[in-house]
């Protein structure tokens, strides 16, 4: 826990007991950004969109036709999947 965080939970608490209601909600919403700031410093919260691709219409149609094309050439389906089951070996070549 933080000084800063500390002292929030502090003034919170002393707001409480006097029955201040209107400053400990205040604290309570700083402690709110505390915690999201220090969880945005520590990677621990994303705060930008997730796009999975896997799911997109456009992606599904690609695989779709690479399978097509792999499920005529199963040597090529063959090599295909030993490369990438191990990048190292696709980029020997």
């Amino acid at each position: 826990m933080t000084d800063l965080e500390s002292e929030a939970r502090r003034l919170m608490a002393k707001a409480e007991k006097k029955g201040d209601l209107r400053t400990a909600l205040s604290a309570v919403r700083e402690l709110v950004r505390i915690v999201e700031l220090l969880a945005k410093i520590q990677g621990e919260l994303i705060d930008h969109p997730t796009v999975n691709v896997l799911v997109l219409p456009q992606w599904q149609r690609i695989e779709t036709t690479i399978l097509d094309v792999l499920g005529q050439h199963p040597e090529l389906r063959t090599e295909l999947a030993g490369r990438l089951r191990s990048p190292e070996a696709a980029s020997d070549t």
